[in-house]
């Protein structure tokens, strides 16, 4: 895994175009101060932020989602003027069809880039999560214009499974609670 203690960015326009000429190489990035490095990353990528939650029902099972033929955690994009809190809460209904949800607690958030799919370049995303609960009367409603397949309450000794066919990100997210 390439690492960089980068002092200035010389560096960046190296990272830039091996990300994307190689989308699969993952990069570790240190920096004194964090938010002067995201700047300088800004530059190169269309900056996106997005919310999702970890949904836990009241026997302690989790809401996983399967995207694209890909187990996943609901989340997706932040509208204009909204907050991540309000994203997720939005994103994780519409997403799964539940009709209530309660939001908890921030567990983290999560970083990962791809190229734009309607070819406006290298995006760079930002994930904030959020502990959620909800109740497995509510009936689920996986949303069909998302891509998305399947929504079911897995079973936490179950999540092995999930994290065999899921995305690096989603698997720290399960780690981080």
């Amino acid at each position: 895994m390439p690492t960089s203690n980068w002092k200035d960015f010389s560096d960046i326009d190296f990272i830039h175009t091996m990300f994307t000429k190689h989308t699969n190489t993952v990069f570790t990035l240190f920096h004194t101060n964090f938010q002067e490095l995201l700047d300088e990353v800004k530059k190169h990528f269309l900056y996106i932020e997005a919310a999702g939650g970890v949904v836990e029902n009241e026997i302690g099972e989790i809401l996983c989602i399967m995207r694209r033929g890909v187990w996943d955690l609901p989340k997706g994009k932040l509208d204009k003027h909204e907050t991540p809190p309000e994203a997720a809460i939005r994103e994780v209904m519409e997403e799964t069809g539940l009709l209530q949800v309660q939001l908890k607690e921030y567990i983290c958030s999560t970083w990962h880039t791809y190229n734009h799919e309607k070819g406006k370049g290298p995006v760079l995303k930002q994930t904030y999560w959020y502990r959620m609960n909800a109740l497995t009367s509510d009936s689920l409603c996986p949303e069909a214009q998302e891509q998305i397949t399947a929504a079911e309450w897995v079973a936490k000794s179950d999540l092995t499974r999930i994290k065999d066919s899921t995305y690096p990100s989603i698997i720290d997210v399960l780690h981080a609670l």
